[in-house]
């Protein structure tokens, strides 16, 4: 029976309603209460992180009106015929109205695009122009199975789950504000994860993903990506003038967003762990290690299967048709062994050099959340593939939207 994306909605909110659930362990099983206070004491403090990032935010803004208001005042000031009849302020006349008030005009017109970048997708990449939107009632099978995931983790169901040519799944809320604020939904999956991937992987990436749904963290997101934006949009628009370098904004936004980055780098680095701590105790500490390992392994070796695919297309000529790139990154991938696997997680806890002000944890620290919860046994051995109709037929057309771009 195809169902559409809100009867999934319906579904799920019934079923988390009652004990009717379709998972063999039943719910996911609560934290130990020790473990249950220190998630409280957590959750407060990543409460209060985000209303300092927050505050971060409002004080850019207010602190360029706070410098459009002195300019305003002073020019008053200088306006003084009074205080004009003095050689001394003759100059410093020319020199603020020749150098301070174009600064303050640039200020009003940042100000203005910096706010429409906060409360639309003003200076959002669109990079899921070239991703694919699966239709709900074509992909149910998948779409069944994002919708039991959220169910066992008890997470929002997606509005809209997206397919992309990057080696890289992840989650996004599309925001816009105006009289009814619309607020979308979105999970996005690697087409070279879906290539590799056992169900039972999935299942764990999805867990993954959708428990920052479940916490939040994407409301956080948009706001602090819109922000980045906006001063990366305002740094790259005043450096096209011909002296930016006098221009004190130009410095303030570069340094602003500087200190943005690294103020909510621990904020991030915790969400990620969060995220990894719910998906090991929902599926298994060692299916979510590995499945983080192999996930490493893909984001690397893809690159270099399509710098190989196309070389090996440049030799052959335009004969027969070759398989897309994602055919040739299936046929070529191969799993690795438990020796294999505990050698990377050795070779990977020598090279890596976390610091305080990294965004994202190390491998090696999410391995160690995700190895505190026991492993059950395998439910599934189905391929991530099997649950997407015409699979060949979407990696061709992803592939097709990848030569074009």
């Amino acid at each position: 029976m195809v169902r559409s994306a809100a009867e999934y909605q319906q579904e799920h909110a019934r079923l988390c309603a009652s004990a009717d659930v379709p998972w063999a362990g039943g719910r996911l099983s609560p934290p130990a209460p020790l473990a249950d206070v220190k998630g409280r004491v957590g959750y407060l403090v990543h409460e209060l992180y985000v209303g300092l990032l927050f505050l971060l935010i409002i004080g850019y803004y207010l602190s360029i009106v706070w410098g459009l208001g002195q300019a305003i005042s002073f020019t008053l000031e200088i306006l003084d015929l009074q205080i004009l009849s003095h050689p001394v302020w003759v100059v410093a006349a020319y020199l603020w109205f020749g150098l301070v008030l174009p600064v303050a005009r640039d200020s009003v017109w940042c100000l203005w695009q910096g706010i429409r970048g906060l409360v639309t997708p003003l200076w959002e990449t669109h990079e899921h122009q070239r991703d694919i939107l699966l239709d709900g009632k074509q992909y149910s099978l998948l779409y069944q199975a994002v919708a039991d995931v959220a169910l066992r983790i008890e997470a929002p169901i997606p509005d809209e789950i997206r397919v992309t040519h990057m080696p890289d799944c992840y989650v996004t809320e599309h925001r816009v504000f105006s009289i009814v604020p619309a607020r979308k939904l979105v999970l996005v999956l690697g087409m070279p994860q879906l290539t590799v991937f056992t169900l039972d992987e999935l299942q764990v990436t999805l867990a993954h993903e959708l428990a920052h749904f479940r916490r939040g963290d994407t409301r956080t997101g948009v706001f602090a990506q819109r922000f980045l934006n906006a001063l990366r949009w305002t740094v790259g628009e005043l450096g096209r003038h011909r002296y930016w370098w006098l221009n004190p904004l130009w410095l303030y936004a570069r340094l602003y967003a500087l200190l943005f980055m690294v103020a909510s780098a621990p904020m991030r680095r915790a969400q990620e762990l969060h995220a990894d701590d719910l998906s090991a105790r929902a599926f298994g500490g060692e299916l979510a290690a590995q499945t983080l390992l192999k996930e490493w392994l893909i984001a690397h070796q893809f690159d270099a299967a399509v710098a190989t695919y196309h070389a090996q297309i440049v030799c052959e000529g335009t004969g027969s048709e070759p398989p897309n790139v994602f055919q040739w990154f299936g046929d070529a991938w191969r799993e690795l062994s438990p020796a294999g696997q505990e050698y990377l997680v050795r070779r990977l806890a020598e090279v890596e050099s976390p610091t305080f002000w990294d965004s994202h944890p190390s491998t090696s620290a999410r391995i160690g959340v995700m190895r505190r919860y026991p492993q059950p046994p395998s439910t599934s051995s189905v391929r991530a593939s099997d649950l997407i109709p015409d699979f060949e037929g979407l990696q061709a057309r992803l592939a097709r939207r990848l030569r074009a771009g």
